[in-house]
C-alpha cells in the first residue's frame, strides 16, 4: 500500500530494480481519481489522514511512468462501517517492466 510508505518513490524504484525485465508489478491502493469532485477529494484526504494513509494521485502516475503497463483502471468501493453511498476512490495497476 503505497499510501502508507513515506518514502513511496523509493519504494517503486527498489521494487523495479528487483524485478527482472519481464517481471510484472501489481498495485492496488486508494487514491484521488479524475473527475472526483473538490468536495469528496478533501472529505477522503482528511479521513485516511487521520490513520496517517495519505492520498496521492501521483502513485498511479509514477507507476504508469516506471512500467509498461498491462492494465489500469479507477473504481470507487464501499468502506467497512461507513454508510453504503459513501465510496472511497481506488485504483489498480498491472505492469511489466521492460
Amino acid at each position: 500500500s503505497l499510501v502508507m510508505i513515506p518514502d513511496w518513490k523509493k519504494c517503486i524504484a527498489n521494487a523495479k530494480r528487483l524485478l527482472r525485465p519481464g517481471g510484472i508489478i501489481g498495485v492496488a491502493d486508494f487514491t484521488v481519481a479524475p473527475g472526483q469532485s473538490g468536495w469528496s477529494k478533501k472529505f477522503w484526504i482528511s479521513t485516511f489522514e487521520k490513520d496517517n494513509v495519505y492520498l496521492n494521485p501521483d502513485h498511479a502516475k509514477t507507476l504508469q511512468s516506471e512500467f509498461k503497463e498491462v492494465e489500469f483502471a479507477y473504481n470507487y468501493g464501499g468502506l467497512p462501517y461507513t454508510p453504503f453511498f459513501l465510496k472511497a476512490a481506488y485504483y489498480h495497476f498491472v505492469g511489466v517492466k521492460e
